[in-house]
């Protein structure tokens, strides 16, 4: 119960700065990190402390730069445009933003795009190999109301790779599948285990792949 209140809170704040901070039943105020942004974001737009931090920040910075823009929420964005005074870049991809949860949306850098901002699309991957880049696209045709439709192009030769989908039960099947595929290519080739990477979305898999 506390915890769901707590997510409750936190996605509310997120999506609108106005509900920063709440009381519990001893009266003492909770601030999450989550809500230093809010609190920050609900004074530059009620225009509070004119006379303080608020307006020595504004327009302080001639040249912004934000990565990974896609996970910022409406607090953020409010803040990043308060501190910048002339020209701000924002680099991001909008069918990576997956915050949701934390008010991230991918309409908030339409906005920004729709207001006249220039897009410099970075298309060209010089990471994965042609068959990866393959399959990523084959998924991006589907998408709809992207802000860059194009394609991911490959930037030098001589990259492998390949993609497989396998699904599993549980995690820790996962674990013992992933395990076991390593193990069957370093004894069916020159592989080694330290040529080997396992990369997971969520930390909380790291325990299963570890016990493995």
């Amino acid at each position: 119960m506390i915890i769901d209140k707590c997510y409750r809170v936190i996605e509310s704040v997120s999506k609108e700065p106005e509900c920063a901070g709440f009381a519990d039943a001893g009266g003492k105020r909770w601030v999450t990190f989550g809500d230093m942004i809010a609190f920050a974001a609900r004074a530059i737009l009620r225009n509070e402390h004119r006379d303080t931090w608020a307006h020595e920040w504004r327009g302080r910075f001639q040249h912004v730069l934000v990565d990974e823009v896609q996970d910022n929420n409406i607090g953020q964005w409010t803040i990043v445009r308060h501190l910048c005074g002339g020209y701000l870049v924002a680099c991001g991809d909008d069918q990576q933003a997956i915050h949701q949860f934390r008010g991230a949306r991918p309409e908030l850098m339409r906005a920004f795009v729709d207001e006249g901002a220039e897009i410099a699309p970075l298309s060209i991957n010089w990471r994965s190999g042609q068959k990866i880049l393959d399959a990523a696209n084959t998924i991006l045709r589907r998408a709809t109301n992207r802000i860059y439709d194009g394609e991911l192009k490959l930037g030098r030769t001589g990259v492998e790779g390949d993609v497989a989908v396998v699904e599993y039960a549980d995690v820790k099947d996962e674990a013992r599948g992933v395990v076991a595929e390593i193990v069957a290519a370093t004894k069916q080739s020159a592989m080694q285990l330290s040529d080997c990477v396992i990369l997971y979305r969520i930390n909380a898999y790291s325990a299963a792949f570890e016990a493995e």
